[in-house]
């Protein structure tokens, strides 16, 4: 009506802060919990997470070629194993003796199985690269047992431990 009275700049202004005020506090708080919620998925989805870690020796002849070959990965062979359900694959070489090489794997819960028949190695081009790599440079990866794992997941705490037995403080006994 005629008599109502105009909020002042102040007061608008005031208002207009509590809801910029409100809005932050809202996005902090998403965020957080978002955050949290991703932490807590990680966690859970580690837990369930294969590890492998096979060894292979490459032909001494031909390690530099192996070696230019794992530079340049074929698309199709990542993009491969990533459908596949390979999560992290990384190959050392032993400084000592190059021939030496270590593959360690993380696997999703329901990684497919990447051998010989496998859905993976449908494809002309995968099954191409695995004859070559297994046949022209080594004899395949044989699997080495895991003794001990720990991850704390950048939480610098201790969020996966494969301890199965209580420590034992007598180191040589």
């Amino acid at each position: 009506g005629p008599h109502q009275q105009k909020p002042s700049a102040i007061a608008m202004a005031s208002s207009s802060g509590l809801s910029a005020l409100a809005a932050a506090t809202g996005l902090a708080v998403g965020f957080g919990l978002g955050a949290w919620y991703a932490t807590r998925a990680a966690r859970q989805k580690e837990k369930h997470r294969k590890r492998l870690m096979q060894m292979a020796k490459v032909r001494p002849d031909r390690v530099a070629l192996y070696k230019r070959h794992h530079q340049a990965v074929w698309p199709e062979v990542e993009q491969g194993l990533a459908k596949a359900g390979v999560e992290t694959i990384s190959i050392w070489s032993d400084p000592m003796d190059d021939c030496a090489l270590y593959m360690y794997l993380e696997l999703a819960e329901d990684a497919e199985d990447l051998g010989e028949g496998s859905r993976y190695r449908e494809h002309p081009v995968v099954r191409e690269w695995e004859r070559a790599m297994e046949t022209e440079f080594h004899s395949g990866w044989h699997p080495l047992n895991e003794w001990y794992t720990l991850k704390s997941l950048g939480s610098r705490q201790v969020e996966i431990s494969t301890n199965s037995l209580e420590p034992c403080y007598k180191i040589m006994g």
